[in-house]
């Protein structure tokens, strides 16, 4: 029986459904496969710890790690190589150890991209709001820019990560299709979509990104954000009586991704949905 190692690096992490989706998914295809979390807040480690982790867990004979919230692109920094979708993303939410390297990967992009298509495919995208530009949403506004949005705004209150990504993107797609938004005028958004690719929302990070006074029921929204399954956002999105999608199929869609990356052999998408369910 072929046998895996893997895990996931990340700060918060007690919640999350990935060992169970990827142990349980190795079982139904008669592998042995072990899913590790590395809490760095737990471990009382900061991202300066990630290049020892990643040593260790290639020493440990790993077959690679997934890396969520706050180090998708801080991981960048030890890694061997790189993908060429990461090159044009900027952030890695997968590795693999092979050939003595570490190879960076990010699944986060096409998971968002088949997700939306399945859920919001029929909507308006001639402007829509991406709130948050660290790694997850670095991921989420490639894969917008591939579903055709006209122009798209990108605000997080880290000026400097949302001009970074404004600048980056615009040299891929071009400046009449991006822009960048510096503040959120409390009045409802002018927008067809928005995106929230921020922590809030999550367990730890309680609230709704954006003011209430912004949403509108003519708007549909999108929460990358799949613990809880429905946010503050998505509850209020509820209420308007808007069209919106939480990040379960997305992460389910990353998820059977990594599985590949990690063992070579193709995931089945629905089993691992009724894993993360159940």
């Amino acid at each position: 029986m072929n046998q895996y190692l893997v895990g996931l690096l990340g700060e918060h992490i007690s919640a999350s459904g990935s060992p169970r989706m990827h142990e349980q998914e190795a079982d139904a295809q008669g592998l042995r496969l072990i899913y590790k979390l590395y809490d760095f807040a737990s471990l009382e480690k900061k991202a300066q710890d990630l290049g020892n982790m990643l040593d260790a867990a290639a020493q440990m004979g790993f077959a690679g790690l997934n890396i969520t919230h706050p180090f998708k692109r801080a991981v960048l920094d030890y890694l061997d190589e790189l993908s060429e979708g990461v090159q044009s993303i900027g952030a890695v939410n997968t590795v693999v150890f092979r050939g003595g390297k570490k190879i960076g990967y990010n699944t986060d992009s096409a998971g968002f991209y088949k997700a939306f298509l399945e859920e919001l495919g029929d909507c308006q995208r001639n402007k829509v709001l991406l709130l948050g530009a660290g790694g997850a949403g670095s991921a989420v506004a490639e894969a917008l820019m591939k579903l055709s949005v006209k122009t798209l705004f990108i605000h997080d209150k880290n000026y400097e990560l949302s001009a970074g990504l404004v600048k980056k993107l615009s040299g891929h797609y071009g400046e009449e299709r991006i822009q960048l938004m510096e503040k959120i005028a409390p009045e409802p958004l002018a927008m067809d979509g928005l995106v929230n690719a921020t922590p809030v929302g999550m367990r730890e990070y309680p609230g709704i990104p954006i003011p209430e006074i912004c949403l509108h029921s003519d708007l549909w929204l999108s929460d990358i954000i799949y613990f809880p399954p429905q946010t503050a956002l998505l509850v209020k999105a509820r209420e308007l009586a808007c069209r919106n999608m939480n990040g379960i199929k997305m992460v389910v869609n990353q998820a059977a991704d990594s599985f590949e990356l990690f063992t070579g052999h193709k995931a089945d998408h629905l089993r691992m949905l009724n894993s993360l369910a159940n």
